[in-house]
């Protein structure tokens, strides 16, 4: 994206299901936000899994995370490719967060996939995760929930926001 004088402003996406969003997520948000201008964390929806958060809790708690980032934006697609949503909304650039070599290999995959829906539209940028988050993930604090321990609020509260925390709290104890 380029401005009145011709300065590039890039404006890039990171997109994911976020189910719930962790502490990795909101660094990689956060470390991208002093690199570009414009970030938008952004929901791809995946009607294949089923939501732990539906989609505007999602969105309601990613906003709360970043509210002090006047540079983030939120945002949401219901269906379709990730690329074609960045083509379409002029991003220059997808973010992809790594955390281990076997994220390397699965984005890599993902790369390849996203070059022949976009060839040189918009560009992949790798981030990878700060070495405290390596473990953390969506996935992890949904198995550490279905182990039923008596400790999970300890455990989980080390991997995500507070404010996030705060919700897995009230959905848990509505179950």
């Amino acid at each position: 994206m380029a401005n009145s004088t011709g300065e590039v402003k890039p404006k890039v996406l990171y997109g994911g299901s976020f189910d719930p969003p962790t502490s990795g997520h909101l660094d990689i948000v956060r470390r991208t936000a002093k690199i570009f201008p414009h970030v938008e964390w952004h929901v791809a929806v995946n009607s294949k899994k089923k939501p732990f958060f539906e989609t505007p809790k999602r969105l309601e708690l990613m906003e709360e995370l970043t509210a002090d980032l006047g540079n983030v934006a939120i945002g949401h697609s219901p269906d379709g490719f990730l690329m074609d949503y960045a083509h379409e909304n002029g991003f220059s650039g997808l973010i992809r967060g790594l955390r281990t070599e076997l994220d390397f290999g699965e984005e890599m995959t993902l790369l390849k996939i996203n070059k022949l829906i976009m060839p040189e539209e918009v560009e992949t940028i790798f981030i990878p995760c700060n070495p405290n988050y390596e473990a953390v993930s969506s996935s992890a604090v949904k198995q550490i929930l279905d182990a039923n321990s008596p400790n999970w609020k300890k455990v989980v509260a080390e991997i995500v926001p507070e404010p996030v925390l705060d919700a897995i709290v009230e959905r848990q104890a509505a179950l």
